[in-house]
């Protein structure tokens, strides 16, 4: 006869689906990261002072914790951002950027992800460095 957790153990062997809890993975009792490896985002809605917009198109990378993006549409001519997962469903990072009107921005943001309709979004709160004026914006995996 087998043991309970032996059944167990064969049946996470066994099973290739994955469960969302609070916005986590779970496979068989294991916390997993949530991955942004060569995802692509757009905003879908931004505070007045920010340059974003839904012609914005982010693509993410992603090493372990690291995290990467260009960005570019819209009122960006080209972006880029670093930074790193805090926690398992938050990022935070840097980024900069060069505008229409040819000004180089610099922020800094923090992202907390969540889970609707199988595809990620990302509800931001973001500063200006140069400014210190502050917003929120919503990402949505496209």
């Amino acid at each position: 006869s087998r043991s309970r957790k032996s059944r167990k153990s064969e049946k996470c062997r066994n099973a290739l689906h994955y469960a969302k809890i609070r916005y986590r993975y779970i496979r068989c009792g294991v916390t997993l990261m949530l991955n942004l490896d060569n995802k692509k985002f757009v905003a879908v809605e931004n505070t007045a002072n920010g340059e974003v917009s839904s012609e914005t198109e982010f693509h993410y990378h992603q090493q372990g914790k690291m995290i990467w993006a260009e960005y570019c549409g819209g009122e960006i001519l080209k972006g880029f951002l670093i930074g790193k997962w805090i926690d398992d469903t938050q990022i935070e990072f840097t980024y900069q950027h060069l505008n229409q009107s040819l000004e180089n921005r610099l922020g800094r943001c923090c992202t907390t992800f969540s889970l609707e309709k199988s595809k990620l979004v990302g509800h931001e709160k973001w500063q200006w460095l140069d400014t210190l004026e502050q917003g929120s914006s919503l990402i949505r995996e496209i």
